[in-house]
């Protein structure tokens, strides 16, 4: 879990750097094999960090949006973010805040064994 958390880190310092009016980021857990992209309206969200249905990890994801947005949109954007992941749901999916008022949804895409 303590990976998990540092590449959260990475991906809310990215996209705080780098944010324009949104951005979506991803990142590959090493030695994952990369399916093929999926369907959006398809992937699935939890909040819940484990579900009863047997996956593994493909990596964290992070979408940013600015204030002046106000964060509308951001589930559809991860969905889009997972998909071109190949996942098929996103669990451990939250929201934050940072000091400028930007909006980050983040969360882990996870592929369905």
């Amino acid at each position: 879990m303590k990976l998990l958390t540092k590449k959260f880190f990475v991906l809310f310092l990215f996209s705080v750097l780098f944010v324009g009016c949104t951005q979506s980021t991803y990142v590959y857990n090493s030695g994952v094999e990369r399916p093929k992209a999926t369907i959006a309206k398809n992937i699935q969200i939890f909040s819940e960090v484990t579900i009863e249905k047997p996956y593994y990890e493909l990596g964290a994801i992070a979408v940013t949006k600015t204030s002046e947005e106000h964060g509308n949109g951001l589930k559809t954007q991860m969905k889009e973010a997972a998909a071109e992941m190949g996942a098929d749901a996103v669990i451990a999916f939250r929201f934050d805040y940072d000091l400028s008022g930007n909006v980050q949804a983040m969360g882990v895409a996870v592929k369905f064994k």
